[in-house]
């Protein structure tokens, strides 16, 4: 049994809308049983008041090995202004990216290692160590071994850099870092 909350936002809670959250829970639990907890945002921003407010749907599935975030803005897609159909478009998002980690787990996909943007947020140059956050809001680790192209003592917060990580004994970290320029590119020093 997944473990699921349910948080509302702007609106008051809703029989009707927890049993449709459980009833798709329960399919993506009957497509992988490496999901251990789910948390479902449904947040209705205010509305205007010629307007229905358009529901901005965030699942966080907390998996064995990984975690699945399902984070997208509803822009002004009015189709969302019913709860049941931005529930149905991010659980259909949940799925595919449940069945894409089912298929990396089992070997049936190669992964192609796509490194990863962050900018630097803390630098403890006494430890050797420091902390990206990256794209997806994650903080993490990287060791002064892990910076490439760039002398670690000359490492600035808020500099962007690309990434590959591993899952270390205390969480991810970064494996190799780059500092990257403005455009994108490698910074030749």
């Amino acid at each position: 049994m997944i473990d699921l909350k349910i948080q509302f936002l702007g609106f008051p809670e809703s029989e009707a809308v927890s049993a449709a959250v459980w009833d798709y829970v329960e399919h993506l639990e009957k497509l992988c049983d490496q999901i251990m907890s789910c948390h479902v945002v449904i947040n209705r921003p205010p509305q205007k008041s010629h307007q229905g407010g358009i529901y901005h749907i965030k699942i966080r599935l907390h998996m064995r090995g990984a975690n699945i975030i399902i984070d997208k803005e509803p822009g002004k897609n009015h189709a969302h202004e019913d709860v049941y159909v931005a529930l149905r478009d991010a659980f259909d998002a949940a799925k595919r990216k449940v069945e894409d980690f089912m298929r990396i787990r089992s070997g049936r996909v190669k992964t192609i290692a796509k490194p990863m943007h962050a900018r630097i947020i803390r630098l403890l140059f006494n430890e050797d160590c420091g902390f990206v956050l990256a794209e997806d809001q994650r903080e993490i680790y990287f060791h002064r071994n892990s910076v490439l192209n760039q002398n670690f003592d000359d490492l600035k917060v808020g500099q962007e850099v690309r990434f590959s990580e591993t899952m270390g004994e205390n969480g991810p970290q970064i494996t190799s870092m780059q500092v990257v320029g403005r455009s994108g590119h490698r910074v030749s020093l």
